[in-house]
């Protein structure tokens, strides 16, 4: 596991051992989860209405590797692991080609977010974490603007002054994140094939109903559906 500490959200990233086994197994699974255009287009995707591919029982393995992982991110926060189920809310599909950059979003919805990295082609569009809080650190409006100014008031971004942060993905890379967080995705120039990656949803369901707790998700069983 590798920790990156970013203004100050943890993100961490994982490097999964069984990725060629499972690269050769998705390609030929993952037809069932999207569908071709009339231009020959293969659609997938939560957009799509295809979030259903944590039920595919040849990913078990996989999936419980992503569960793993996400414990492990849990712990890495001080969570108290035994009073919850990690539940597995939603998974999709991602592929993006050269034009296809994800505007910033968050999953809000949910609690726990990850992407694997299945196919990275060369010039891989990169992931983007965003933080849109005002930075407590910045001493004046715009001090740390590295464009204003010569030389400008900053020399350069660290975690301290700045308000995003990319990665690169490569192969096999896991990336486990809260879902609050806003992401985006950016063409880093003529990315030559689709870049393809897993990703879903995680919520944390309290296990005891008596708990005391005034905040958190209670089991399904405890709810009232309305229609």
């Amino acid at each position: 596991m590798n920790k990156h500490e970013l203004y100050p959200t943890l993100v961490c990233t994982f490097n999964y051992d069984k990725h060629a086994e499972f690269k050769e197994l998705f390609e030929r699974k993952y037809q069932k989860y999207g569908h071709y255009d009339k231009d020959g287009r293969f659609l997938t995707g939560e957009q799509y209405g295809y979030n259903l591919v944590h039920h595919e029982p040849a990913f078990e393995e996989f999936y419980d590797y992503v569960a793993g992982c996400a414990k492990l991110y849990l712990t890495e926060l001080n969570m108290e692991l035994d009073n919850f189920y990690l539940a597995l809310a939603k998974s999709w599909f991602s592929f993006c080609d050269n034009h296809s950059n994800v505007p910033p979003h968050s999953h809000a919805d949910h609690h726990l977010s990850f992407i694997y990295y299945i196919n990275t082609p060369e010039n891989c569009q990169s992931i983007n974490f965003h933080d849109y809080r005002p930075n407590i650190n910045e001493p004046f409006h715009y001090g740390f603007d590295q464009a204003l100014g010569e030389p400008p008031n900053c020399k350069g971004s660290n975690r301290y002054n700045d308000n995003s942060y990319h990665f690169i993905p490569k192969e096999s890379e896991l990336y486990i994140f809260p879902s609050k967080l806003i992401h985006s995705t950016t063409s880093m120039g003529d990315q030559k094939g689709i870049r393809q990656a897993i990703a879903g949803d995680f919520a944390l369901i309290y296990k005891n109903i008596n708990n005391k707790h005034p905040f958190g998700m209670y089991q399904q069983t405890y709810w009232k559906f309305y229609q």
